[in-house]
């Protein structure tokens, strides 16, 4: 595997990614201890822009992000847009949502509605993963 290839999930330093400014302080002892990129998951309500521009600064790429599920659901426009904004590629979900795993019904369901989901990302140029 090439190193470029692996990226620093932010998932497991979430509690150091609460604020803007704990980000920036984790973003770059993620560079410095060498990585080239990241996956945005799990990290405090900072805005996409302030999370762009320092990865931008740091030198590192946003590779994949986890989003709730509830975003895709409800405001897939702006997820678009995040992730077009980012560079990124790849758009994915941490889990799936316990409503849904009541069953086979449950897991057609949504399967069904990642489907949809899936496809207008694929018009974007993104991918679900």
């Amino acid at each position: 595997m090439k190193k470029s290839q692996i990226a620093a999930q932010l998932y497991t330093v979430r509690n150091f990614t609460k604020t803007a400014e704990d980000l920036d302080a984790s973003l770059k002892k993620i560079k410095e201890i060498g990585y080239e990129a990241v996956q945005v998951s799990g990290i405090g309500p900072i805005e996409p822009e302030a999370v762009r521009e320092m990865c931008q600064r740091h030198g590192l790429t946003i590779c994949a992000t986890h989003v709730p599920f509830d975003w895709l659901l409800h405001d897939l426009e702006s997820v678009m847009k995040v992730h077009q904004s980012w560079g990124c590629r790849y758009v994915g979900i941490g889990s799936m949502p316990a409503e849904f795993r009541t069953g086979l019904a449950g897991y057609q369901e949504m399967a069904r509605t990642l489907s949809g989901i899936g496809a207008k990302l694929s018009e974007a140029g993104l991918e679900l993963i």
